[in-house]
């Protein structure tokens, strides 16, 4: 009974010892569970020398007691003396199974031809995994694959000659008896990818299905995902005027590099986003376009002006534009009173108003500053 308390050096001493052969005894005597306790394979005589074993060696079949200074005592997957926790389903410590889900899918599809079909790909952590056909065919034949491709198990190679193997540090056991189905249990987690094939041999005739059952953890293997940015930048945030251009963190698969669902890197804060200015011409806007106040009217009275609505760019009219799109100013006055004693004072330049009164553009004329001021009292009349 190897593995439990009285597996050391328990060979007795004395001429017996030499002609005898001894193997360890577990014994279930209360009190003595945790001494050196041997058996004589060919009298099954039992001897006991007590000596108390090392600290730390199970005392009981199920490992949850331990001996600790002679003492049969129950420990816990915790390592702590008198713990009553015990590792789930889900191979944690104290667990209540609900981090891990049980998955069973049948594969019963239809196949066409000879050849090698793929069937499921596992990932790293998957573990309890169970394949099996649901009857035996020599038309099909399990086959197992690393992620490169390289073949692990198949009717080609030799594995199906070895009952059981290493992947990776993960035992993969193979099991088929003549007129049974193929079956396969991996019972830890897988820590490397691996894929199953269903290998088509004869090219005719029904799939039998394979039948396979894994459990996975529903906290993800965080460190197979990080937040990486974005190689292109958005757009301009604006079609006028200054705007932002940003750069986005995404999530990404380490091992391929390719972007998957933002759940995947919830475990890590992500980072926030790059920001870069972008300018593109200045934005219109509207305003009033006001003109000369004309010459007061002949009684005096009344001067006017033009008033319009104008887009403006950079700070310069471009274009007319009805007024009901200027609602951003109220609209100048286009009328206002004349100053009585400034319409006294209004009198021509004689001789160089002279000069031009006769021409057909006078009245033009009579809206610049400068003739205003040569011809007040012509350019009123012209105009009022």
């Amino acid at each position: 009974m190897n593995g439990f308390a009285g597996s050391g050096n328990c060979q007795p001493g004395g001429k017996r010892a030499v002609r005898s052969h001894w193997v360890s005894y577990n014994s279930d005597v209360p009190g003595k569970e945790c001494l050196l306790h041997c058996q004589m394979k060919e009298t099954g005589c039992i001897h006991s020398d007590h000596t108390i074993v090392a600290d730390g060696m199970p005392c009981t079949n199920n490992g949850s007691f331990r001996c600790v200074y002679g003492n049969c005592m129950a420990v816990g997957c915790d390592g702590t003396i008198g713990s009553n926790k015990v590792v789930d389903g889900c191979n944690i410590c104290g667990g209540d199974n609900s981090t891990c889900k049980e998955i069973t899918k049948i594969f019963n599809g239809t196949l066409n031809r000879k050849g090698y079909y793929l069937v499921k790909k596992f990932d790293v952590g998957n573990f309890r995994i169970h394949i099996e056909e649901l009857s035996a065919s020599d038309a099909t034949s399990l086959s197992l694959r690393d992620s490169d491709g390289n073949y692990l198990l198949d009717s080609h190679t030799t594995n199906k000659d070895w009952p059981e193997w290493d992947y990776n540090g993960t035992l993969i056991v193979y099991r088929q008896v003549a007129g049974q189905p193929e079956v396969i249990t991996i019972a830890n987690p897988l820590t490397r990818p691996l894929q199953l094939w269903v290998h088509f041999v004869v090219g005719h005739g029904p799939n039998p299905g394979i039948r396979y059952t894994f459990t996975r953890n529903k906290t993800r293997v965080v460190d197979n995902f990080h937040w990486s940015l974005l190689p292109e930048w958005s757009g301009c945030s604006v079609t006028c005027g200054s705007g932002i251009r940003v750069r986005n963190y995404h999530c990404y698969r380490k091992q391929r590099g390719v972007p998957v669902k933002e759940k995947f890197c919830d475990h890590t804060p992500k980072p926030p986003h790059q920001v870069m200015t972008c300018r593109k011409s200045s934005c219109p806007t509207t305003d009033w376009l006001v003109g000369m106040w004309s010459m007061c009217s002949a009684d005096c009275t009344l001067q006017s002006r033009s008033v319009s609505c104008h887009e403006y760019v950079d700070d310069k009219p471009r274009r007319q534009i009805a007024n009901t799109q200027c609602t951003n100013a109220t609209k100048p006055p286009n009328e206002r009173e004349c100053d009585a004693a400034h319409c006294h004072e209004c009198k021509d330049n004689l001789i160089a108003c002279s000069m031009v009164s006769g021409l057909p553009t006078f009245p033009d004329l009579c809206n610049t500053t400068t003739l205003n001021s040569v011809c007040c009292k012509s350019c009123r009349s012209v105009l009022s």
